[in-house]
């Protein structure tokens, strides 16, 4: 044994880091986007110039986990970040089942969801800047709503006052990109 111990000297001995809790990977993704912040915030402009509903492709990043779903480039950058701290802490990525939306698609989703849906070329879809959710987001009350209702906001995603619980059109799934935060909150 004393052979072995004196053969491991510090340079000859590799230790792995711990891995971070699911906190530690939420603080660890809120600091990379508040750092990020400036860059993230020049992206937002890309929507310039161009109409709801009819944002042209380079307008639009697609998630990494879910390439059919895209969003304003600010905006994926965030989502990106979110659904990393929310897979360390369910061990599953964020189900999405909406997120840009062309005019086409506001039509039709008006034409088949009724009052659900916002009168087309006003949806925030239509920016890129909101995504519809499952993982048991999409019902009130689940772990996975109430853990995104506390973190979502760090990352710049919010459950607007009218789809909440008491709100005026209560819809669990439907998440906003309200901007990049600028400080972590404490």
């Amino acid at each position: 044994m004393e052979t072995v111990l004196a053969a491991a000297t510090p340079a000859s001995v590799e230790v792995a880091p711990a891995a971070l809790t699911p906190t530690g990977v939420l603080d660890e993704q809120v600091a990379l986007g508040v750092a990020d912040a400036e860059r993230l915030r020049s992206l937002s402009t890309v929507t310039e110039g161009h109409s709801n509903g009819r944002l042209p492709a380079y307008a639009l990043t697609s998630l990494s986990w879910a390439p059919r779903h895209r969003l304003r480039p600010d905006a994926a950058a965030q989502f990106e970040r979110l659904n990393i701290a929310f897979r360390a802490r369910f061990g599953h990525d964020i189900s999405i089942t909406d997120s840009y939306r062309s005019f086409e698609g506001q039509l039709a989703a008006r034409r088949n969801r009724g009052h659900l849906a916002a009168t087309p070329g006003t949806s925030l879809h239509g920016w890129g800047i909101a995504v519809d959710l499952g993982s048991g987001i999409n019902r009130f009350g689940t772990a996975t709503h109430r853990w995104m209702r506390e973190n979502a906001p760090k990352f710049g995603w919010e459950l607007p006052p009218w789809a909440r619980q008491n709100g005026s059109k209560p819809e669990p799934w439907h998440w906003e990109f309200e901007g990049v935060p600028v400080t972590v909150a404490s």
